[in-house]
């Protein structure tokens, strides 16, 4: 048998390394910097997020990842 028919080839999830994501960032009172609070799999969780910050008084955004470089 041939090395050919005996391997599998499965394609990446996301092109670039990753799977496609919502990152939920907010300001740092510090530096004033938006920084990653957190990142989700799904748009409902990360907007359930951006509303929990929003009502403690943070200010909070979205960012959606859809194709990301691994060490983004």
């Amino acid at each position: 048998m041939e090395l050919s028919s005996r391997l599998t080839i499965l394609a990446a999830s996301a092109p670039g390394g990753t799977a496609r994501q919502y990152r939920v960032q907010c300001i740092s009172h510090t530096s004033g910097e938006w920084r990653l609070h957190s990142s989700f799999a799904s748009l409902e969780s990360a907007l359930q997020c951006v509303a929990a910050l929003e009502k403690g008084g943070q200010k909070a955004r979205l960012v959606r990842y859809a194709i990301a470089p691994a060490a983004a």
